[in-house]
């Protein structure tokens, strides 16, 4: 907290944390803990978690997502990981939901994220690459003319029958990936 404090006092700038799975969880009880400690601002800090479980009871869900209110919390519709665990504790932030057909679902009502997430779920889809390639779905399907540099991720050649058998019509997006 010290080097961050340090950092924040040479530039005033805004605090960006992130993480996957329980690094994510993390993620969203350090942005609570940087924002009291340091004193930010709403705009002074931002928290994005993939994949993460839930972390907090509702009576702390309704103190965090006043004081942080900048959290996005991206969750693929097939990823077990996000639903856990299942009783007395519950999401915080706003919901960015990726589907495997690259379609992203920004705060869907109950009704909808039930209806997105009918399909299996399973921790396979909890794996970074399938976040990516659900990323990489989006930005083909929407944003043709776009594609970032840094999704050229490779896949192991060992695990490219596996990703394509489970992934389906969504796992053509591994062809070209094989490392």
């Amino acid at each position: 907290m010290h080097v961050l404090e340090s950092m924040l006092n040479d530039k005033r700038r805004p605090v960006m944390l992130t993480g996957h799975s329980l690094g994510g969880a993390l993620a969203t009880i350090c942005a609570l803990d940087v924002r009291l400690s340091l004193a930010l601002s709403d705009e002074d800090i931002l928290m994005v978690s993939f994949g993460a479980p839930r972390c907090g009871n509702a009576d702390f869900q309704v103190v965090y997502d006043k004081l942080v209110p900048l959290t996005w919390r991206v969750c693929l519709n097939r990823d077990v990981v996000t639903g856990l665990p299942k009783f007395g504790y519950v999401h915080l932030g706003r919901c960015v939901l990726l589907t495997t057909d690259g379609d992203i679902y920004v705060d869907p009502s109950h009704l909808d994220y039930l209806l997105l997430t009918a399909e299996v779920q399973t921790s396979f889809f909890h794996k970074k690459p399938a976040y990516m390639i659900a990323l990489r779905a989006f930005c083909r399907r929407y944003l043709k003319s776009y594609q970032p540099k840094f999704w050229d991720f490779r896949i192991p050649h060992e695990y490219q029958d596996l990703w394509k058998a489970t992934l389906g019509t969504f796992g053509s997006e591994v062809g070209s990936n094989v490392a």
